[in-house]
Protein backbone atom coordinates (compact mmCIF):
# COMPACT_ATOMS: atom_id res chain seq x y z
CA UNK A 1 0.00 0.00 0.00
CA UNK A 2 1.43 3.19 -1.15
CA UNK A 3 2.13 5.55 2.12
CA UNK A 4 -0.01 9.28 1.36
CA UNK A 5 1.62 12.08 2.41
CA UNK A 6 0.16 14.26 5.30
CA UNK A 7 1.28 17.94 4.38
CA UNK A 8 -1.62 19.40 6.67
CA UNK A 9 -0.09 17.64 9.79
CA UNK A 10 1.31 20.61 12.12
CA UNK A 11 0.45 23.26 10.06
CA UNK A 12 -2.27 26.19 11.15
CA UNK A 13 -4.57 27.43 8.58
CA UNK A 14 -2.13 30.23 7.20
CA UNK A 15 0.47 27.77 6.46
CA UNK A 16 -1.84 25.30 4.57
CA UNK A 17 -3.43 28.29 2.83
CA UNK A 18 0.68 28.68 2.03
CA UNK A 19 0.48 25.57 1.04
CA UNK A 20 -2.05 24.94 -1.41
CA UNK A 21 -0.69 28.36 -3.12
CA UNK A 22 2.59 27.24 -3.63
CA UNK A 23 1.69 23.19 -4.46
CA UNK A 24 -1.21 24.27 -6.68
CA UNK A 25 -3.07 21.63 -4.56
CA UNK A 26 -7.00 20.71 -5.34
CA UNK A 27 -6.78 23.83 -7.56
CA UNK A 28 -10.42 24.12 -9.05
CA UNK A 29 -9.79 27.40 -11.07
CA UNK A 30 -7.52 28.44 -13.59
CA UNK A 31 -6.51 31.74 -14.76
CA UNK A 32 -5.46 32.43 -18.68
CA UNK A 33 -3.42 34.91 -19.90
CA UNK A 34 -3.11 35.19 -23.37
CA UNK A 35 0.35 34.20 -24.69
CA UNK A 36 1.33 33.31 -21.45
CA UNK A 37 1.60 30.04 -18.77
CA UNK A 38 -2.22 29.99 -16.59
CA UNK A 39 -2.48 30.56 -13.15
CA UNK A 40 -4.08 27.57 -11.43
CA UNK A 41 -5.74 28.99 -8.05
CA UNK A 42 -8.60 27.86 -5.40
CA UNK A 43 -12.03 29.34 -5.57
CA UNK A 44 -13.33 29.13 -2.07
CA UNK A 45 -9.64 31.01 -0.87
CA UNK A 46 -9.78 33.91 -3.50
CA UNK A 47 -13.73 34.21 -2.62
CA UNK A 48 -12.89 34.07 0.95
CA UNK A 49 -10.23 37.21 0.57
CA UNK A 50 -11.94 39.13 -2.48
CA UNK A 51 -15.63 40.44 -2.59
CA UNK A 52 -15.37 40.93 -6.25
CA UNK A 53 -13.88 36.62 -6.44
CA UNK A 54 -16.63 35.80 -4.29
CA UNK A 55 -19.51 37.26 -6.45
CA UNK A 56 -17.57 35.72 -9.68
CA UNK A 57 -17.20 32.28 -8.03
CA UNK A 58 -20.45 32.01 -5.78
CA UNK A 59 -22.98 34.71 -6.83
CA UNK A 60 -25.57 34.54 -9.27
CA UNK A 61 -23.48 34.93 -12.09
CA UNK A 62 -20.75 32.52 -11.07
CA UNK A 63 -18.21 31.18 -13.30
CA UNK A 64 -18.77 27.40 -13.92
CA UNK A 65 -16.44 26.19 -16.34
CA UNK A 66 -13.30 26.58 -13.87
CA UNK A 67 -11.70 28.98 -16.70
CA UNK A 68 -10.69 32.59 -16.32
CA UNK A 69 -9.49 34.46 -18.98
CA UNK A 70 -7.50 37.64 -18.06
CA UNK A 71 -6.85 40.46 -20.14
CA UNK A 72 -6.52 43.66 -18.26
CA UNK A 73 -3.83 42.53 -15.75
CA UNK A 74 -0.13 41.47 -16.42
CA UNK A 75 0.49 37.84 -15.13
CA UNK A 76 3.01 38.32 -12.60
CA UNK A 77 0.57 41.44 -11.41
CA UNK A 78 -1.94 39.07 -10.73
CA UNK A 79 0.06 36.47 -9.76
CA UNK A 80 1.30 38.45 -6.79
CA UNK A 81 -2.20 39.46 -5.88
CA UNK A 82 -2.33 35.66 -5.66
CA UNK A 83 0.36 35.53 -3.61
CA UNK A 84 -0.45 38.32 -0.72
CA UNK A 85 -4.17 36.59 -1.07
CA UNK A 86 -2.67 33.32 0.17
CA UNK A 87 0.20 34.26 2.61
CA UNK A 88 -0.94 37.44 3.88
CA UNK A 89 2.24 38.93 2.60
CA UNK A 90 4.13 40.17 -0.58
CA UNK A 91 7.44 41.66 -1.81
CA UNK A 92 7.07 44.57 -4.04
CA UNK A 93 9.72 45.86 -5.97
CA UNK A 94 9.88 49.24 -7.70
CA UNK A 95 10.01 49.10 -11.34
CA UNK A 96 10.79 52.01 -13.92
CA UNK A 97 9.39 51.96 -16.72
CA UNK A 98 10.37 54.47 -19.59
CA UNK A 99 7.18 54.97 -21.80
Amino acid sequence: MTEVYDWQAGLDINKSVEYLYEHKSMADVTFNFPGQDPIRAHKVIMGMRSSVFEAMFYGSMAEVNGEVTITDIERPIFDLMLRYSCEFEAEFKIVKINL
